[in-house]
């Protein structure tokens, strides 16, 4: 089973801490929000004992940092913006997945109603790749600064998040004649 630890580091260089726990929970991808420090040097301490070997993967999302042990093709970017990305994990005998990491603006900065846009925007883009791959294995983990019964997460045309593991399987709801993808969110 594919491992994921994902950690808003809010610009704090915590290398040692990162690959404590990396080695610990035998982690597969590593995602960061705020990393305030380069791949590089996370890397050089990732892979300084020798027992793992950590890539960064490139993105153009400066909010988001991703590091993964699988080859680098394992992981190919789909689609991406200032506050997201999304990948495609293909493991050899494995099903596929859509990683999609996000780290929204906090509401210091960006008014609720921009965050719900931002749901709104990373639901539709999530629709629209989830019918390219032909799948709807979506893995979404980040920090959206948001309250999880907010609009923008459980509106229907945002995340259309719920909490319930029974309302979650099956699979959608229907407003006014048009079908929304359910996500279950267990926070």
């Amino acid at each position: 089973m594919v491992s994921f630890l994902y950690w808003n580091t809010h610009r704090k260089p915590l290398h040692a801490e990162i690959g404590t726990l990396a080695e610990a929970h035998q982690v597969d991808v590593i995602i960061l929000s705020e990393w305030g420090e380069s791949p590089a040097g996370l890397l050089e301490s990732l892979n300084a004992g020798g027992t793992q070997d950590f890539q960064y993967a490139a993105g153009e999302c400066e909010r988001i940092k991703i590091f993964t042990r699988f080859p680098s093709g394992s992981l190919t970017l789909k689609a991406e913006d200032d506050y997201f990305s999304i990948r495609r994990l293909k493991l050899q005998g494995s099903l596929e997945i859509l990683l999609v990491a996000a780290h929204f603006p906090s509401k210091l900065f960006r008014s609720g109603e921009t965050q719900e846009g931002l749901c709104r925007e990373v639901a539709r883009t999530i629709t629209k790749l989830e019918e390219q791959v032909k799948h709807n294995r979506t893995l979404l983990v980040g920090d959206l600064n948001m309250n999880p019964f907010e609009k923008g997460m459980v509106g229907a045309d945002g995340m259309n998040a719920v909490m319930s593991r029974q309302v979650a399987s099956r699979k959608s709801r229907t407003i006014m004649s048009k079908v929304y993808p359910f996500f279950f969110n267990p926070m």
